[in-house]
């Protein structure tokens, strides 16, 4: 009986110290990594053009999707920000909130009392 030690572990106490969204994120994670790897396996056998072809047209719409939406890992941010400057983006405006008040957009500003 070599899986007695599965039957008496107990997931709760495993997944209490996770983030809820853990093992989904996990789950699809790893479900990614089996398509990424069974798509690698299968173009292996055909014309190795068509696994280099493959392989560029996902990374360059990874590429452009974070250069375009600029939603890239925080580490890649020194290689995506040079690009992010040559290629279209959504053009994100950054709000100037350093002073609402005055703006009268916000902030502790009373709306004046109608008559």
């Amino acid at each position: 009986m070599p899986m007695n030690w599965i039957a008496a572990l107990d997931w709760s106490k495993v997944t209490e110290k996770l983030p809820p969204d853990f093992l989904m994120k996990t789950a699809i994670f790893l479900g990614v990594v089996i398509v990424v790897v069974l798509a690698v396996r299968f173009y292996q056998n055909s014309n190795k053009i068509f696994l280099t072809i493959g392989i560029a047209v996902v990374t360059g719409v990874i590429f452009f999707n974070w250069i375009y939406n600029r939603s890239e890992p925080e580490f890649l941010s020194p290689l995506i920000e040079p690009l992010a400057n040559f290629f279209p983006s959504k053009g994100y405006e950054k709000k100037d909130v350093s002073d609402l008040d005055k703006q009268k957009k916000g902030g502790n500003v009373v709306p004046p009392k109608k008559k």
